[in-house]
């Protein structure tokens, strides 16, 4: 998390979480990466940085994204399992191992 050391009166506001979501579907793995901007003047209580859980910085990523934001990025871990688990390649490379 990136965070004003003071802002608003306040400190150590968190204004940009770093985030990541994986995905598994039997051996497969997938992954997307991002960070989402916290707009401080949306909160209804601050928060000090010490007392902030896993849940509470979800919940303001979910919220700076919208559902649509969060549908796409699980879509898209989604189509990366699918792809993975339906290859498009007809016969496997002659060098890799089934």
């Amino acid at each position: 998390m990136d965070n004003y050391p003071s802002y608003q009166g306040e400190v150590d506001v968190i204004c940009s979480v770093n985030w990541s979501c994986t995905g598994t579907n039997g051996t497969h793995t997938a992954y997307m990466a991002g960070a989402t901007g916290i707009p401080f003047y949306t909160r209804d209580v601050y928060i000090p940085y010490a007392n902030l859980t896993n849940d509470i910085v979800i919940e303001w990523v979910h919220t700076a994204m919208g559902e649509e934001g969060v549908a796409a990025i699980l879509a898209d871990i989604d189509g990366q399992l699918n792809a993975a688990s339906n290859p498009k390649i007809a016969s496997p490379l002659p060098w890799i191992a089934a």
